[in-house]
């Protein structure tokens, strides 16, 4: 299960995973786990019994969300955020040492408290 859990996080379909598990786990297996183990008396044993096959159907549900999804969908967004990733990373590498500066302290006099920088040593870079 941790396989298929961390694929589907991986494709960002954690929405998905999330209502697979809630559905198999909460709404279907506890009810019955708790009927056959309480209610009928099952005991301990039938709710061992029954875990098995709940992480099977929940294995196969999570299974499910991946491979009906929309792949082209996924590939497109992982793409795009490359791309985007990308032109932020370039962007970030292309301010000078002075803009930075200039972006990081507001005041232009000064520099961590105690260096004097003279306005006409730092200018922007356009």
């Amino acid at each position: 299960m941790a396989m298929l859990n961390g694929i589907v996080r991986a494709l960002g379909l954690q929405m998905r995973s999330g209502i697979a598990t809630v559905a198999v786990l909460w709404v279907c297996a506890l009810p019955l786990i708790y009927n056959g183990s309480v209610v009928k008396n099952g005991g301990l044993m039938h709710m061992w019994k029954s875990l098995p096959l709940t992480y099977f159907i929940l294995n196969v549900a999570l299974f499910l969300c991946f491979a009906l999804s929309d792949w082209s969908k996924i590939r497109d967004d992982i793409v795009n955020r490359g791309r985007k990733s990308i032109a932020e990373s370039k962007a970030a590498a292309s301010l000078s040492t002075e803009n930075v500066l200039l972006l990081l302290h507001h005041d232009e006099s000064t520099l961590y408290g105690t260096t004097m920088l003279d306005k006409q040593d730092v200018e922007l870079k356009s």
